[in-house]
């Protein structure tokens, strides 16, 4: 019988009735750290008192190494412990597609992803080469959800399919690590497939929103290609287009530093993250950093494009914009 996650004052019970020294408010966090799943709930309350280790040291473990510390301890009454009950489940499994299908999952966000995600029929052919199995096919798809879901491992909602977070730190470490980074690149893949390709149109934005925390979970600011970098950049307008200037600026600053980094200063894209950036600042009233960020943006693209480049041109119109506002000629 399917056991969905607990409210959080059932999970503290459980928590507490496993170890009663916790106290409300390291249950309450436990709870939150573990997102109420009961299976781990009641691993971790049997471990914390066997063991004796304080609630913040599990919570610390639980954030870095989940799949290290849900593989030692069984819930009371269960045959394995916690991670072995899901890594058997998907060894047990001899459909070489929803085990990929699972992978892919584990590396995205465990917010909803839609199955179109897994559906891009114009890159079907091209990525199922990438993935070794027929991503694009809504009927070969459907059964590996069907599989999945079986296993209760995956959720099937409206919006689409769901992976408890720890379920995805687990079965990343179980994936083999000569197909990590090969699965990685899958999921970038996809994630470019969908991009809608439009950040000013708030027809786009609610795609853009639900992609956002997939990008983030699947490492696409720091380890990407060309077109993933233009998925990156086309969410964060996508936000600040939206009226959510402040997510977007939080975006812009991982983005620019990481590819300032890698990538280098005069690096196009990361002068395309510093406008962007900068125009962040603007609508969020920090007006002279975003004109410092502006200023520098234009004499780089000076300097590496030549004046009459329309990288350049943009640049320069996007300065002189900021001083007419500025100057209170642009309502």
């Amino acid at each position: 019988m399917e056991v969905a996650v607990l409210p959080r004052a059932d999970a503290v019970r459980l928590l507490q009735r496993g170890c009663p020294r916790l106290t409300n408010s390291e249950a309450e966090r436990l709870a939150a750290a573990v997102g109420d799943l009961p299976l781990v709930l009641e691993q971790a309350g049997g471990w914390l008192a066997t063991t004796g280790m304080p609630a913040e040291t599990y919570e610390r473990l639980l954030a870095d190494r989940a799949g290290e510390l849900l593989a030692r301890g069984r819930p009371a009454g269960y045959p394995q412990p916690v991670a072995a009950a899901w890594t058997v489940a998907v060894d047990g499994l001899d459909d070489p597609g929803a085990v990929g299908l699972l992978r892919l999952l584990a590396c995205c966000g465990p917010e909803p992803v839609p199955l179109t995600l897994f559906t891009p029929a114009d890159r079907s052919a091209e990525l199922s080469d990438l993935s070794g199995v027929g991503v694009g096919d809504p009927l070969v798809v459907a059964d590996w959800v069907a599989r999945v879901c079986r296993l209760g491992l995956v959720r099937a909602t409206a919006e689409g399919l769901v992976m408890h977070r720890l379920v995805q730190a687990v079965l990343r470490d179980h994936t083999p690590v000569e197909e990590r980074a090969r699965v990685r690149t899958v999921v970038h893949a996809l994630l470019t497939a969908a991009d809608p390709g439009d950040p000013e149109d708030p027809g786009c934005w609610p795609r853009y929103a639900v992609l956002y925390p997939h990008v983030l979970a699947a490492g696409m600011l720091e380890d990407t290609d060309a077109a993933g970098r233009d998925l990156v950049v086309r969410l964060g307008r996508a936000l600040r287009s939206s009226g959510d200037s402040r997510t977007a600026a939080r975006l812009g600053r991982q983005v620019y530093r990481r590819w300032a980094t890698h990538l280098g200063d005069d690096h196009i894209d990361t002068l395309r993250a510093a406008a962007n950036l900068a125009a962040c600042l603007w609508s969020m009233g920090e007006y002279p950093a975003a004109r410092q960020m502006r200023e520098d943006v234009l004499i780089r693209r000076r300097r590496i494009l030549g004046d009459d480049h329309p990288g350049t041109i943009r640049a320069r119109d996007a300065l002189a914009d900021l001083d007419r506002r500025a100057a209170g000629t642009v309502n």
